[in-house]
């Protein structure tokens, strides 16, 4: 939408526009917007394309107003006379209640009508024929805003900051970053001054402050945020579904920081309020998937893959075309590719949610640009690598624009691509995107973040491939060394081993490969159940060391163990069981015992 004038998006509108400025202008207090606040989030309702609370007059308003206009003759009919009836007592409980907070609603009302006309004036500029032979972007319209909120609500500090809000959380949607994060500390420092005699407003302040400083990757500004913006939330009796919205951004960032734990705490709390509320699946949609993420952060696959599951339901009750629906979209189409391991049935899919997405989200997104690294991993598996490839390159150039260089999501998108290229042999060009991501995530992340040791892990695996043993040897052990100083959690130092073995394997080394290996597994059976595939994964790297090694005694068990729970975890064709496959039938015949190789052989 950086690209995107106004008078495209008006167009978009129809006549929304007209029914938020017609509701905050409306002469009877009941009809119009309660609170600036409530003005403001149609608005955003408004700019994000999604359905505004203003609607245009209903049947039983118009014979309201019928009534009122011609009551002599409305008196003939029985009806009639108890429809006035019946208003004329709800008329004089509301002058009751008018009476008490008398100078509350006409502060109200004065703000609204006030935010009313200055939004009406900016949509104004976007209007054929107001700027003659000028293209406003949408970006100049908010420019224009912050300043006019800045110079004519100089004296109302209250309706200022609660703008300030708005057009912050606006410059988010378009990926203006800095821009948002400048205006929100405006209203920041309007609402401190003003001692929080609006905490609510602050609380939103605070909250949109949070959700931009984990864009940026400043994960403690963004917890100092959440904390203060959930504790004067729930002091202030904000509504549960506010209350919801923090504890979920909370979560998410302390997942992006490495604290699972902590992260898990917040969206379970999160996700009970949502399911008290399933009138919104889009909110229940979200959290539930941040939820699934960060089991599958800590360890807990099947507990991740239930959450996945249960998302992807409440998912389809989502309307569309909308940004919520685009989330839908994707989230089923990752359950699709990574539990049901159906790359090509999750491909029209993903799909779906890019046309969408490209359809209603500004050129440059984060989810489009998610749905792109998605698309590429899903093609990648399909075998179609230069298709692979330029999806992902798009995706992290779109990454690059929107966060920079160094960013989480750019480097994510880097390693992405680097996979892509690794499987065509661009093995060079793919040690450089791996460089360039272990130094963004030190930078970012600090060693012994998972981040940190994957990104350490990959760059490890492809210097190997490229028999670049020395340097390679170096980073697995500082990889295991700082996943056991840092701590965080077993599986990162059972990855760790389990990278260290690998080295072993492609040195020779089979003595290390095994010590290795079997450290890995006794630690993976300390974290799962006996069923886990990752207790399968270890066992088969320990035979395959075995095996290697000669000692076709001590592999046949663990092989065929492995290959026993592979096959009911999997399925037969899963990758994992065939290549388990390929190493029986190989140690079958090393072991000089054809006819057992060959049922291994045929039965690919």
């Amino acid at each position: 939408m950086r690209r995107t004038s106004p008078s495209r998006l008006a167009r978009r509108l129809d006549g929304d526009i007209d029914r938020v400025v017609l509701k905050a202008l409306q002469p009877e207090p009941e009809r119009r917007y309660g609170s600036a606040g409530q003005l403001a989030d149609d608005i955003e309702r408004l700019l994000e394309g999604r359905p505004v609370e203003a609607q245009p007059d209903s049947l039983w308003y118009r014979a309201r107003r019928f009534v009122g206009r011609h009551r002599l003759a409305a008196s003939v009919a029985a009806v009639a006379s108890v429809t006035i009836l019946v208003f004329g007592v709800l008329a004089l409980l509301q002058a009751r209640a008018a009476a008490i907070e008398r100078d509350r609603a006409r502060l109200q009302a004065d703000r609204a009508e006030r935010a009313a006309r200055l939004v009406a004036d900016l949509f104004s500029l976007a209007e054929p024929g107001v700027a003659v032979g000028q293209e406003i972007t949408a970006r100049q319209l908010l420019d224009r805003g912050k300043a006019r909120i800045t110079a004519e609500l100089a004296g109302d500090p209250v309706t200022q900051a609660e703008l300030f809000n708005v057009v912050g959380r606006l410059y988010n949607n378009l990926s203006l970053h800095d821009e948002a994060i400048d205006v929100l500390n405006r209203a920041l420092t309007l609402v401190r001054a003003g001692g929080l005699s609006e905490p609510l407003v602050g609380a939103e302040t605070l909250h949109w402050l949070g959700e931009l400083h984990v864009k940026t990757n400043e994960y403690d500004a963004a917890e100092r945020y959440f904390r203060d913006a959930l504790r004067l939330r729930r002091e202030s009796g904000a509504p549960e579904s506010d209350v919801a919205a923090t504890l979920e951004a909370l979560g998410r960032g302390l997942s992006f920081a490495g604290r699972h734990a902590d992260a898990r705490e917040s969206l379970e709390q999160a996700a009970a309020i949502r399911r008290r509320h399933p009138e919104d699946p889009a909110a229940l949609m979200s959290v539930l998937n941040e939820l699934a993420l960060t089991l599958h952060r800590l360890g807990d696959m099947a507990g991740g893959e239930a959450l996945f599951r249960e998302a992807a339901v409440v998912g389809q009750r989502v309307a569309g075309p909308s940004p919520e629906k685009v989330s839908g979209l994707l989230h089923h189409a990752r359950l699709v590719h990574r539990f049901d391991r159906n790359p090509q049935a999750a491909e029209p899919i993903f799909r779906e949610a890019l046309a969408m997405a490209r359809a209603i989200l500004p050129d440059d997104h984060q989810q489009t640009a998610t749905i792109l690294t998605e698309l590429a991993r899903d093609v990648r598996e399909l075998g179609r690598l230069p298709e692979a490839e330029s999806l992902a390159r798009e995706s992290r150039e779109m990454f690059a624009r929107l966060y920079g260089v160094r960013h989480r999501e750019t480097m994510i998108a880097s390693q992405t691509l680097a996979s892509i290229l690794r499987a065509q042999d661009k093995l060079k060009d793919a040690e450089t995107l791996y460089r360039e991501a272990l130094e963004t995530a030190n930078a970012l992340f600090g060693a012994g973040h998972p981040m940190s040791l994957g990104a350490m892990r990959s760059l490890a695996s492809i210097l190997e491939e490229q028999k670049q043993f020395v340097e390679a040897r170096v980073l697995r052990e500082r990889e295991l060394a700082d996943a056991m100083t840092a701590r965080p959690g077993e599986m990162y130092v059972a990855l760790a081993l389990s990278g260290l073995g690998t080295h072993g394997l492609a040195t020779g080394d089979f003595d290390l490969a095994e010590r290795s290996f079997v450290r890995a597994l006794d630690l993976r059976r300390q974290l799962h159940p006996p069923d886990d595939p990752r207790i399968a994964d270890a066992r088969a790297m320990l035979g395959a060391a075995r095996l290697r090694a000669g000692r076709y005694e001590e592999a046949e068990p663990e092989l065929l163990a492995a290959y026993e729970a592979s096959l009911a975890a999997r399925g037969p064709s899963a990758r994992e069981t065939l290549q388990l496959q390929r190493q029986l039938a190989d140690l079958y015949e090393r072991w000089n015992r054809p006819e057992q190789a060959r049922r291994y052989r045929s039965s690919r």
